[in-house]
């Protein structure tokens, strides 16, 4: 299993095509979720559509949700 890691130690690597990381388990005030963090805006991001989509609405994590520490999301179960 994999060990969170505090916002204050280092921030999710930023992709090689978008300004971004890529997805990761966020801890939250509101509990557990998947972001992104935006190196742009400084901020953790969560797009409910893809932000190339018309129809995009951003959710932004602000201080007040008290980001404390994320982790890399884990592997997809195997199917057989």
């Amino acid at each position: 299993m994999m060990d969170w890691i505090s916002v204050n130690d280092r921030l999710p690597e930023c992709m090689d095509i978008l300004p971004c990381s890529p997805r990761v388990l966020i801890s939250t005030a509101m509990g557990v979720v998947t972001a992104q963090y935006d190196y742009e805006s400084n901020e953790w991001i969560d797009f409910f559509i893809h932000r190339h989509s018309l129809f995009h609405k951003p959710n932004y994590y602000d201080e007040s949700m008290r980001v404390t520490h994320w982790m890399p999301l884990p592997k997809p179960p195997k199917v057989e």
